[in-house]
Protein backbone atom coordinates (compact mmCIF):
# COMPACT_ATOMS: atom_id res chain seq x y z
CA UNK A 1 0.00 0.00 0.00
CA UNK A 2 2.88 2.42 0.76
CA UNK A 3 4.33 1.76 -2.67
CA UNK A 4 1.04 2.84 -4.24
CA UNK A 5 0.80 6.00 -2.08
CA UNK A 6 4.32 7.10 -3.08
CA UNK A 7 3.52 6.59 -6.74
CA UNK A 8 0.34 8.63 -6.41
CA UNK A 9 2.37 11.86 -6.58
CA UNK A 10 4.29 10.66 -9.61
CA UNK A 11 1.05 9.63 -11.29
CA UNK A 12 -0.47 13.05 -10.51
CA UNK A 13 2.56 14.85 -11.98
CA UNK A 14 2.51 12.67 -15.09
CA UNK A 15 -1.20 13.40 -15.65
CA UNK A 16 -0.59 17.11 -15.08
CA UNK A 17 2.17 17.24 -17.73
CA UNK A 18 0.13 15.23 -20.23
CA UNK A 19 -2.85 17.58 -19.74
CA UNK A 20 -0.61 20.66 -20.09
CA UNK A 21 0.93 19.30 -23.29
CA UNK A 22 -2.53 18.67 -24.73
CA UNK A 23 -3.60 22.24 -23.97
CA UNK A 24 -0.50 23.57 -25.76
CA UNK A 25 -1.33 21.49 -28.83
CA UNK A 26 -4.90 22.77 -28.91
CA UNK A 27 -3.63 26.37 -28.71
CA UNK A 28 -1.75 25.95 -32.00
CA UNK A 29 -3.80 27.43 -34.85
CA UNK A 30 -4.81 25.16 -37.66
CA UNK A 31 -3.92 26.46 -41.10
CA UNK A 32 -5.99 26.38 -44.25
CA UNK A 33 -4.62 26.50 -47.77
CA UNK A 34 -5.84 29.54 -49.70
CA UNK A 35 -5.66 29.89 -53.45
CA UNK A 36 -6.38 33.12 -55.28
CA UNK A 37 -6.40 33.26 -59.05
CA UNK A 38 -6.97 35.98 -61.61
CA UNK A 39 -9.02 35.12 -64.68
CA UNK A 40 -9.30 38.69 -66.00
CA UNK A 41 -7.20 41.01 -68.16
CA UNK A 42 -4.95 43.45 -66.33
CA UNK A 43 -3.36 43.11 -62.93
CA UNK A 44 -5.43 42.30 -59.85
CA UNK A 45 -4.26 43.44 -56.40
CA UNK A 46 -5.33 41.71 -53.21
CA UNK A 47 -4.80 44.21 -50.34
CA UNK A 48 -5.26 42.55 -46.97
CA UNK A 49 -4.77 42.85 -43.24
CA UNK A 50 -5.08 40.28 -40.50
CA UNK A 51 -7.28 40.60 -37.45
CA UNK A 52 -4.18 41.90 -35.65
CA UNK A 53 -3.68 44.60 -38.30
CA UNK A 54 -0.69 43.11 -40.14
CA UNK A 55 -1.00 44.38 -43.76
CA UNK A 56 0.07 42.55 -46.91
CA UNK A 57 -0.52 42.84 -50.64
CA UNK A 58 -0.27 40.39 -53.52
CA UNK A 59 -0.45 41.39 -57.17
CA UNK A 60 -1.62 38.84 -59.74
CA UNK A 61 -0.90 39.10 -63.45
CA UNK A 62 -3.68 38.07 -65.85
CA UNK A 63 -4.57 34.39 -65.70
CA UNK A 64 -2.18 33.61 -62.84
CA UNK A 65 -2.69 32.48 -59.26
CA UNK A 66 -0.93 31.57 -56.06
CA UNK A 67 -1.50 29.37 -53.01
CA UNK A 68 -0.43 29.94 -49.43
CA UNK A 69 -1.32 28.94 -45.86
CA UNK A 70 -3.46 31.11 -43.61
CA UNK A 71 -4.48 30.69 -39.97
CA UNK A 72 -6.10 33.87 -38.73
CA UNK A 73 -8.99 36.10 -39.71
CA UNK A 74 -8.02 38.15 -42.76
CA UNK A 75 -9.87 40.98 -44.46
CA UNK A 76 -9.15 42.13 -48.03
CA UNK A 77 -10.17 44.48 -50.76
CA UNK A 78 -9.52 43.77 -54.41
CA UNK A 79 -8.62 46.16 -57.20
CA UNK A 80 -8.40 45.39 -60.90
CA UNK A 81 -6.81 47.50 -63.63
CA UNK A 82 -9.67 46.53 -65.93
CA UNK A 83 -12.70 45.73 -63.77
CA UNK A 84 -12.81 48.10 -60.79
CA UNK A 85 -12.70 47.29 -57.08
CA UNK A 86 -14.34 45.26 -54.35
CA UNK A 87 -14.67 46.76 -50.87
CA UNK A 88 -13.12 45.07 -47.84
CA UNK A 89 -14.60 41.65 -47.09
CA UNK A 90 -13.80 38.66 -44.87
CA UNK A 91 -11.28 36.86 -47.09
CA UNK A 92 -10.66 34.22 -44.43
CA UNK A 93 -12.96 33.87 -41.43
CA UNK A 94 -12.03 30.92 -39.19
CA UNK A 95 -15.61 30.61 -37.89
CA UNK A 96 -17.07 30.49 -41.40
CA UNK A 97 -14.26 28.70 -43.22
CA UNK A 98 -13.34 25.99 -40.71
CA UNK A 99 -16.62 24.36 -41.79
CA UNK A 100 -16.99 25.77 -45.31
CA UNK A 101 -13.50 24.92 -46.55
CA UNK A 102 -11.47 23.21 -43.80
CA UNK A 103 -8.63 22.10 -46.10
CA UNK A 104 -8.52 24.75 -48.81
CA UNK A 105 -10.48 27.83 -49.84
CA UNK A 106 -10.43 28.97 -53.45
CA UNK A 107 -10.98 32.53 -54.69
CA UNK A 108 -11.03 33.66 -58.33
CA UNK A 109 -11.25 37.10 -59.91
CA UNK A 110 -13.62 36.69 -62.88
CA UNK A 111 -15.41 39.04 -65.32
CA UNK A 112 -18.34 39.85 -62.99
CA UNK A 113 -16.44 39.93 -59.65
CA UNK A 114 -14.68 37.66 -57.22
CA UNK A 115 -16.05 34.22 -56.40
CA UNK A 116 -15.23 31.94 -53.51
CA UNK A 117 -15.64 28.21 -53.45
CA UNK A 118 -14.80 25.51 -50.91
CA UNK A 119 -12.09 22.96 -51.47
CA UNK A 120 -12.09 22.15 -55.18
CA UNK A 121 -13.03 23.51 -58.58
CA UNK A 122 -15.78 20.91 -59.00
CA UNK A 123 -17.69 22.53 -56.13
CA UNK A 124 -19.94 25.42 -57.24
CA UNK A 125 -19.03 28.87 -55.92
CA UNK A 126 -20.85 29.88 -52.75
CA UNK A 127 -19.56 33.45 -52.25
CA UNK A 128 -20.03 36.18 -54.88
CA UNK A 129 -18.68 39.75 -54.78
CA UNK A 130 -19.42 42.19 -57.63
CA UNK A 131 -16.94 44.64 -59.13
CA UNK A 132 -17.62 48.34 -58.52
CA UNK A 133 -16.44 50.81 -61.15
CA UNK A 134 -13.92 53.56 -60.45
CA UNK A 135 -12.97 56.55 -62.57
CA UNK A 136 -9.53 55.05 -63.20
CA UNK A 137 -11.03 51.79 -64.50
CA UNK A 138 -11.17 51.46 -68.29
CA UNK A 139 -14.67 51.12 -69.71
Amino acid sequence: MELFMGNKHILFLALFFIASWGMQLSAVSATTKIRFGSNVLGNVSLNCHTKNGDPWTKVFKPFNGESWEISEATFCNVTSDEKGFIDTFAFYDPKRDSVRCPLSCLWDAVDFGVIGRPDEYLTPPDLFLDWKKTKSCRQ
